[in-house]
C-alpha cells in the first residue's frame, strides 16, 4: 500500500507538471496519415462507398504516395486512385476533399463524449480532476486508517514487550 501510494503522488506531481508543445503536436499531425480516418469518412459518408472499399482506397494511396504525407495529396490523387481501383471517380468536391484533410475541424468534429473536440476534453478534464480529488480524499482518510491501525499495533507491542504475552 505503501509503494502505491507514494506511486500515485509521484504520478500526479507528473501530471501536474506535465506542459505540451501544442505547435509541435500540430506539426507532427499533419506530417503524417494521422487523417486518414478523417478521408475514409469523409468518403463513406459523402460518396457512399462501402468502408471496405474506403479503408481499401486510403491503403493504397498510403502505399502509392507513402513518401509524402496525406495533406500532401491531392484531389487528382484521390480521384486517380478511385478510377484505378473501382473503376470510377468519387462523387466528392474538391472543398470536401479539403475539409476532410482539415486537422482543426478533425479534432472539433469529434463531440462525443471521449472526443477530441474542445468542449469534450474539457467535459473530460473536469471530470478527471473531480475523480481524482475523490481518490485523494478517500486515499487520506485510508492512510489515516492505517496510521490509526499502525499506532494501536505498536501500542500493543510496546505492552506485550513490558508485561509479557500473559499478563495483557
Amino acid at each position: 500500500l505503501e509503494i502505491v501510494s507514494h506511486a500515485t503522488v509521484l504520478m500526479a506531481e507528473v501530471l501536474y507538471a506535465m506542459v505540451f508543445n501544442q505547435h509541435r503536436s500540430k506539426i507532427l499531425a499533419s506530417s503524417g496519415w494521422v487523417l486518414a480516418t478523417e478521408l475514409t469518412e469523409t468518403v463513406v459518408l459523402l460518396d457512399g462507398l462501402d468502408v471496405r472499399s474506403a479503408h481499401r482506397l486510403l491503403a493504397y494511396l498510403a502505399s502509392e504516395y507513402h513518401e509524402l504525407s496525406l495533406p500532401e495529396l491531392d484531389y487528382q490523387n484521390l480521384q486517380a486512385a478511385a478510377k484505378k481501383l473501382l473503376g470510377r471517380t468519387l462523387a466528392i468536391t474538391e472543398q470536401q476533399f479539403s475539409s476532410a484533410l482539415d486537422l482543426d475541424g478533425a479534432i472539433q468534429a469529434r463531440l462525443e463524449p471521449g472526443g477530441t473536440a474542445s468542449a469534450s476534453m474539457n467535459t473530460m478534464i473536469v471530470e478527471c480532476r473531480q475523480r481524482l480529488l475523490e481518490y485523494r480524499e478517500r486515499n487520506g482518510s485510508r492512510q489515516e486508517h492505517i496510521s490509526g491501525k499502525k499506532q494501536t499495533l505498536i501500542a500493543h507491542d510496546k505492552r506485550e514487550t513490558r508485561h509479557g504475552p500473559d499478563n495483557v
